[in-house]
């Protein structure tokens, strides 16, 4: 399905004018976190020219801060089994384990916590956009051997514009502007710069318009690619092996309004005009105080000399004319009025925003469950932006695995992760046959917050020891720092080394690690030790050779594929049933003097029966390798005489 310059243009452009709302709005709440109230004049000015304080709260900055920091950025991912045997659940595991690695190297790799930018644009834009590209066959050779071969980054959520439809995503795009330089180095062969050279205005650094455009085919699925620089292509529309659209949209705060203006809104939407307004009554405020502990003072002298300027300071002396008289003008501002009306703003704020307590202002509270009550309060304030950033790492997650299972081919790709609850660093490595179309994860973010947790905590403990719960449980929901996911294994372990018994033999294997020379049977030798040492280390027995029941009279049962004849064979795990009238081996019922004077030929047995047989019938052991020689009718084997 290809489109032309125009096609992809006009889809821009309805794109662009449906978010124009939502673009004004955010442009207003990044002023707000920049802590521009509005104010027309510097505030020194206004002090030393007008005698105006001039005050701007940091309120939109703390708040963005303290949503950054009771969001984590370091998501916690789950890759459900495909099956539900053992192979399946070590894939998945696997799985888990480079996907967690990933986002550790991603951040390496783009010198940036790339997720906690994610965080701040959906707190301060309330959007946010990723770009996921496999792009191993666009870098350097040497830097290939090096760099993770997808790029994950966040886009500007200014620059990108994404078409829902009911099912999938129908088309999206990167716009963004940059100089004529970079852009004729990284397209040099388009027309537009040889006209470029015609002309004088154009320079350099002069910028051009890059539209990085994606769709879907709706009759195919499959998903197409171009580039254009301002109006002309600089890669023709082409299909692209990308199971899905790489650009990635999602929201802060939303609303399923059907003006895109709502769809995704920052969380200091609400103090647009709240906070500008308690930055002018703080500096209302902080001028009353400024003229309440320096008033102006008036200087007059009742027979019309001249006074000098007067400079008050503590503990001076001035000489004035005679006459000379002061006079106090106070201003008579109502100081509680205004702090009980900047009390009320502030309320206001707290409401739309974070309770003071989560900046660490306890107040008057002084339990532990109202701060744990708070805390829920603020968990709720950015459920949203929580669970609108666990789906975006989620279809990341989903996007790099599919590119490795397309792109990738028989190439491992390894990296190095750090476990979370050990710190413990681990390397692992994955190839497409592991992934194998299963792209399935789930994504938690926990949130950090304050909270009182003994008493939670003493609770659990009480549960679990009246075996209301299990410890394992305990560990789960009661405890709020990060437990190994081997927890339980080493517990195990722990349990086990608490017997004497178990724990000498760790302590004999421990030493033979240390002491790897012989020097540990010094260090044991004289101690009970040394006799567990040497049980230890005592060679196994080897296992008996395999016994040939004595088959009497009868001659050994045909030795074939099938084994001896069914009626020859006992129960099972008996012994082979003997002829009538022979309980026993042969030797053991013939005198001594005997022996030597029979033949087969006398026992009626064949006459061309080996001898070694019959040696052992007559109650004479052969080796095992002449046994069974003797049994498959070979003979001796080669060298025996």
């Amino acid at each position: 399905m290809k489109l032309t310059v125009d096609e992809i243009r006009a889809r821009v452009m309805i794109v662009e004018r449906e978010r124009q709302g939502w673009k004004s709005l955010a442009q207003v709440w990044e002023k707000m976190w920049g802590l521009d109230a509005g104010f027309k004049q510097d505030w020194r000015d206004a002090v030393e020219k007008e005698g105006r304080e001039q005050v701007t709260l940091p309120d939109p900055l703390n708040i963005v801060n303290l949503g950054k920091r009771l969001i984590s950025s370091n998501p916690r991912i789950d890759v459900p089994p495909r099956d539900v045997d053992d192979q399946a659940q070590r894939t998945a595991d696997k799985l888990k384990g480079f996907l967690t690695a990933m986002w550790q190297r991603v951040n390496w790799q783009q010198g940036r916590i790339v997720l906690d930018d994610a965080i701040w644009f959906s707190l301060v834009r309330g959007r946010v956009c990723a770009e996921v590209k496999w792009v191993k066959e666009d870098l350097p050779k040497l830097i290939q051997k090096r760099n993770f071969p997808i790029l994950i980054r966040t886009l500007d959520p200014f620059d990108v514009g994404i078409k829902r439809g009911p099912m999938y995503v129908e088309y999206a795009f990167h716009k963004y502007r940059t100089d004529r330089a970079d852009a004729r180095q990284r397209y040099p062969r388009l027309s537009i710069w040889k006209q470029a050279n015609n002309d004088d205005i154009q320079t350099e650094d002069t910028q051009v318009t890059i539209t990085d455009f994606w769709w879907t085919n709706p009759t195919t699925g499959r998903v197409w690619n171009s580039i254009l620089v301002d109006e002309e292509f600089a890669k023709k529309p082409v299909e692209t092996d990308y199971p899905y659209v790489p650009i990635i949209e999602v929201y802060g705060d939303s609303a399923p309004t059907k003006d895109k203006t709502y769809e995704g809104l920052s969380i200091l939407h609400g103090l647009e005009e709240l906070w500008p307004y308690k930055c002018r009554l703080a500096s209302n405020l902080g001028t009353a105080v400024l003229w309440a502990v320096w008033p102006f003072i008036a200087v007059q002298n009742e027979n019309g000399q001249i006074v000098d300027d007067v400079q008050v300071r503590p503990g001076a002396t001035v000489p004035v004319p005679a006459g000379t008289r002061f006079d106090t003008i106070k201003a008579g501002v109502d100081l509680n009025v205004l702090q009980a009306m900047l009390g009320q703003i502030d309320a206001g704020v707290q409401q739309t925003a974070f309770p003071n307590v989560m900046y660490g202002d306890s107040g008057n509270m002084n339990a532990g469950y109202g701060i744990n009550l708070l805390s829920d309060a603020a968990k709720g304030r950015i459920k949203s932006f929580l669970e609108y950033l666990e789906l975006f790492v989620t279809h990341i997650n989903e996007l790099v695995l599919a590119l490795i299972d397309e792109f990738a081919g028989k190439d491992e790709i390894g990296l190095w992760g750090r476990q979370e609850g050990t710190e413990r660093l681990y390397r692992l490595t994955i190839k497409a046959e592991d992934i194998d179309g299963y792209y399935e994860n789930q994504v938690k973010l926990r949130p950090q917050l304050p909270q009182d947790d003994l008493q939670v905590q003493t609770l659990g403990v009480r549960l679990a020891d009246g075996k209301y719960i299990s410890r394992q449980t305990l560990r789960e929901k009661y405890l709020s720092v990060a437990m190994p996911e081997d927890e339980q294994d080493r517990i195990f372990a722990e349990m086990a080394f608490e017997n004497p018994d178990i724990m000498k033999n760790v302590t004999i294997l421990r030493l033979m690690d240390l002491f790897p020379n012989g020097q540990w049977r010094d260090l044991v030798k004289g101690t009970p030790l040394e006799q567990v040492a040497e049980q230890l280390i005592k060679p196994p027995t080897p296992p008996p050779p395999p016994m040939i029941p004595d088959m009497g009279m009868m001659g050994p049962p045909p030795m074939g594929p099938g084994g001896p004849p069914p009626d020859m064979m006992g129960p099972p795990g008996g012994a082979p049933i003997q002829p009538p009238g022979m309980a026993g081996p042969m030797g053991g019922g013939i005198p001594p003097e005997m022996q030597g004077q029979l033949t087969p030929e006398a026992m009626g047995l064949p006459p061309g029966m080996p001898p070694e047989l019959f040696a052992q019938m007559m109650g004479q052991p052969l080796p095992p390798g002449e046994e069974l020689a003797a049994l498959a009718g070979g003979g001796a084997p080669p060298g025996v005489m």
